[in-house]
């Protein structure tokens, strides 16, 4: 899943986020060192190294996967997941990424399954329900994914992401007051992010507000991205 062209709707998160989350070993920070985190390239290289030398090491599996996922790379991102998961079941990341990693393969229940377990690691993790609430936007079950888009909100309330989301849920479901207050929402925690506006832009035509669309729609392309 991709997160807003034009107005489309995408998922929002980079994986630079990741990076505070992960327990890299010492051994792979060396290796990375050498690397800036967009060089994906050259991540793949550095965990690769650190493989080959210590097989047993999940986070190097890890990090490795990460950057194949960040390249669209899903085949081999899944099966170094799965390593890490093997070495460590307990590395709540290796979870979360390999769910997110099938659910861009479109194996939603599968990614559940995985996000659960991640879940029962860390429960408090608002990023990890927004990606499980996403898995079930995806099957179009908004009203599981309304469950835990509001969770996420309820453990971080200044997260963006899960407000857009659950708008586009409560859009569906044709709630057009509750779906224009979360776009709202998610425009106050992140006012240049050019696909919110555009989403809002779009609820206000359907509901007739069309000098306000139009409005929106301006302000919306002074954040335009080339």
């Amino acid at each position: 899943m991709e997160i807003l062209k034009g107005g489309s709707i995408k998922l929002l998160l980079s994986l630079a986020l990741l990076l505070p989350l992960t327990g890299l070993s010492s051994a792979s920070f060396a290796q990375e060192s050498a690397c800036v985190w967009e060089d994906l390239d050259c991540r793949i290289a550095a965990a690769t190294t650190v493989i080959k030398t210590n097989p047993k090491d999940p986070s190097a599996w890890f990090d490795r996967g990460n950057a194949y996922f960040g390249k669209g790379d899903y085949i081999p991102a899944l099966a170094d997941f799965t390593e890490a998961i093997a070495l460590n079941p307990k590395l709540t990341d290796a979870w979360l990424m390999r769910g997110r990693t099938l659910s861009n393969q479109g194996k939603q229940d599968a990614a559940i399954k995985d996000l659960n377990k991640a879940l029962a690691l860390n429960p408090s993790s608002a990023f990890i329900l927004y990606w499980r609430g996403s898995c079930y936007w995806s099957k179009h079950d908004c009203n599981s994914a309304v469950r835990d888009y509001t969770k996420a909100i309820a453990l971080d309330p200044k997260y963006d992401s899960p407000y857009f989301m659950r708008g586009d849920c409560y859009q569906k479901q044709k709630d057009y007051i509750l779906a224009l207050k979360d776009y709202s929402e998610a425009i106050e925690l992140n006012p240049t992010l050019y696909g919110f506006r555009v989403r809002r832009a779009d609820l206000y035509e359907l509901m007739g507000y069309t000098e306000a669309a139009a409005t929106e729609r301006k302000k919306a392309e002074k954040f335009r991205k080339p």
